[in-house]
């Protein structure tokens, strides 16, 4: 081969070099735009999904079989807890479902807590009076869009931002009772489960009154009966 020939291949070969790297930082750019791409779409879709996904706050409304408008009902169900003169009782009532599942049955044993239901103790309050041993729902319900939920004594509206669920009045259990309850805020204007007419106590919801002395009155009063208020926050 002539020493001219050589050269033409030489430069020939260079050119085929050139274009190989043309080539592949062509192909390292289309990698870089296809990942952008591909990462845009899962986020885009992630966007649409968490936009479409129904989030927001939970809260339970004590006496009541269905949530107010704008809330969606989770499950709606029997309020019910520890006994009032079982001195180990829980302390907190508890919403149980309509559908109770159950696992494996090991028989009737007192090496129990137990849950009984709930009653209204209300027959010396004339806003309540018509319940009164009457058996408690209870409906859980989701605030769609909220952040967050506060349950607030002695108040029967929400504070500015934030938006009402239900008010009603403060209850526990009686101050006499073995059993420790807690304070609840139930719905001013309570229902009571179809068939719970009968006497059978178990957990006990009493109106809550206001006793002065290391309570400051005013602003609070002597023997009211506190109200209370369940808001919502976007």
């Amino acid at each position: 081969m002539s020493m001219r020939n050589r050269r033409c291949c030489i430069v020939y070969l260079r050119h085929i070099v050139a274009k190989i790297q043309q080539l592949k930082s062509n192909l390292v750019k289309m990698r870089f735009v296809v990942g952008v791409v591909v990462l845009f779409v899962a986020n885009l879709h992630y966007g649409m999904a968490s936009s479409s996904s129904t989030g927001g706050a939970v809260y339970t409304r004590w006496g009541r079989k269905t949530c107010r408008d704008g809330a969606k009902l989770v499950y709606s169900g029997y309020a019910g807890g520890s006994h009032y003169n079982h001195q180990g009782g829980a302390v907190e009532p508890i919403c149980l479902p309509r559908d109770p599942e159950w696992g494996h049955h090991h028989g009737m044993h007192s090496a129990r807590g137990f849950v009984y239901g709930a009653e209204y103790e209300t027959v010396s309050f004339s806003k309540t009076s018509h319940v009164h041993d009457q058996d408690v729902p209870c409906a859980v319900c989701l605030a769609v869009g909220k952040k967050s939920v506060v349950v607030i004594p002695a108040k029967k509206t929400c504070y500015k931002g934030w938006k009402k669920e239900y008010s009603g009045y403060l209850m526990s259990g009686h101050y006499t009772h073995p059993a420790a309850s807690t304070y609840t805020c139930v719905d001013e204007h309570p229902e009571a489960v179809h068939g719970g007419i009968k006497n059978e106590n178990g957990y006990l919801f009493y109106p809550v009154e206001a006793r002065c002395g290391s309570l400051k009155c005013p602003p609070f009063r002597d023997g009211w009966e506190f109200l209370c208020v369940v808001c919502s926050i976007a």
